[in-house]
């Protein structure tokens, strides 16, 4: 492990620390709730990067030419790999448990590509500018917001999908 995994479970509490190398300064006008989407966002923006798209990119056929899989489990990994055009990119972002039975004969005839994303590589910086200099707006993605005395609640609304719940903050 490098110094920028995390290896604690979690960061449920009143005070959190870290190395100052984690840390990345937000501009004063940008809100609490939009800062807490960066991380997220620096992931998204990694996996992008790791399937090298760019703006206007035309696609050979029907099939898909990239897939992005974050779930990290078997079946939406093969589903994925089985739905890629020949020569296509799966970018992988994480893994959730153990992935058995790849052919990579398979890949190796279609020629298929494994790119692997682990966390956000370098992209808090980025994803920072790109917030407040307004190209990327986050807060669609707050659909409920609870005070820290509610936090069973918004367990309980995130774990519910009829909840519609996409980001649940939780405030002290």
């Amino acid at each position: 492990m490098d110094s920028q995994t995390v290896t604690s479970s979690g960061t449920l509490a009143e005070y959190v620390v870290h190395p100052a190398t984690w840390l990345h300064k937000l501009s004063d006008t940008t809100d609490w709730g939009i800062g807490a989407l960066i991380e997220p966002m620096s992931i998204a923006l990694s996996a992008l990067r790791r399937a090298n798209l760019q703006l206007g990119q035309a696609f050979k056929g029907i099939k898909p030419d990239v897939a992005f899989e974050c779930t990290g489990y078997s079946m939406p990994i093969h589903t994925c790999l089985g739905v890629l055009e020949a020569g296509g990119c799966l970018v992988q972002v994480g893994i959730g448990a153990p992935v058995n039975e790849l052919s990579f004969s398979e890949l190796l005839h279609r020629q298929v590509d494994l790119r692997f994303v682990m966390r956000s590589n370098s992209c808090f910086e980025d994803c920072i500018r790109l917030v407040e200099n307004g190209v990327v707006d986050p807060s669609l993605l707050i659909t409920h917001v609870f005070p820290i005395q509610q936090a069973s609640e918004a367990f309980r609304t995130l774990s519910q999908p009829e909840s519609g719940a996409i980001k649940v903050h939780i405030v002290c």
